[in-house]
Formats: C-alpha cells, structure tokens, sequence
C-alpha cells in the first residue's frame, strides 16, 4: 500500500517548504473518492516513490513530460497527499510525495519547483488558495513562477508576488467539454 514520504527536514538542507491551506486531513475522505481500480499509470508512479532506491521513499526520478498535472491531481486525489514535480540541481526532474496534505519540504538540493499539488478541501475553498509557504520557495528558489494543480485538474500560475491566502491566475481548468484555457 502507499507509504508516507521521508521527512525531509530531516535530511534537507534548505528547509524550502510548499504547503496547501487545507485545514482537515482530507485522507479521511479518500475511500469515499475512489470508484473502481487505481490506473496502471498511476499504480506505476505510487510503485516508484515507495521504492527503496538511491532516492529513497516518497522520491522517484521521472522524464520530461512523463508526469503531467492530471498526474498530480489523480495521485493527490488518490492518497490525500500533495506531490511535487522539481529540478534538482543536478538537472534531473524527481517527483516527490509530500507525505502530508499540509505539504513538506523539497529535496535541500531543489533548483527548480515545476509544478505541485493541493488536495481537496471538501468544498471550503481552500485548495486553489496559494500559501505563504508556496511563494516563500519561489523567493527562496529566486524562481519568478510555478503552478499548482487542484484534486479537479484546475491548474493555476503563482508568481513571487502573489499575495498569500489568494487565488492565482488559472491557466487551465477541466470541464466536461475538455480542458479549456480561460478567457484573458
């Protein structure tokens, strides 16, 4: 079964944090939102962040491209726990299972912070809120923007200066047509 991720701020360096505003353990409620069998594609990345490698757990280095935002939203629907997407300095790119649905720490040698996750709010609101701790690591990463996806595949674009406890700008959202990219 799924296992929580490494505490990083045991074995990090930086302390460079994201985090979700969500104030329940929404891991309560995820029997309720599963239907059916976890995808192989997903059972595939949940197999490689338990994995005991020179990652360790809760990390798996993946390709370009391989692990997309409905990625993030289906494992964060799934487990209840946020993911991330980085660049580590090294270039290679490593997703990360936060191991919380408070969010955690990034790998100390983080460079870059694609994209992560916030997990269901169970109707309050407060997953597309971006938190202090997200734009704190934009600062901290000198990085100008990152995304955030939502458990609904809602994927917004947070820069340094977006206020925390705010709504960033939405890129693309996901209705029943298909994926739409919102009038600017």
């Amino acid at each position: 079964m799924l296992k929580k991720a490494v505490a990083y701020s045991r074995v990090g360096q930086k302390g460079v944090r994201v985090a979700s505003g969500v104030a329940e353990n929404p891991s309560e409620f995820v029997s309720i939102r599963r239907q059916g069998e976890i995808t192989p594609r997903l059972q595939n990345f949940v197999d490689r962040l338990d994995a005991q490698d020179d990652f360790g757990t809760g990390l798996a280095e993946v390709g370009k491209r391989e692990v997309t935002a409905t990625d993030l939203a289906a494992l964060t629907a799934l487990t209840g726990y946020e993911y991330a997407i980085v660049i580590l300095t090294d270039n290679r790119r490593v997703l990360i299972n936060m191991g919380s649905y408070k969010g955690g720490e990034l790998p100390p040698k983080t460079k870059i912070l694609l994209m992560h996750s916030h997990p269901d709010d169970h109707g309050t609101g407060m997953a597309k809120f971006i938190s202090e701790d997200d734009v704190n690591a934009l600062v901290y990463l000198n990085q100008r923007y990152s995304y955030m996806v939502t458990v609904d595949g809602t994927v917004y674009r947070f820069t340094r200066d977006t206020p925390s406890c705010s709504v960033a700008r939405i890129v693309r959202e996901l209705r029943y047509s298909g994926w739409v990219e919102p009038e600017t």
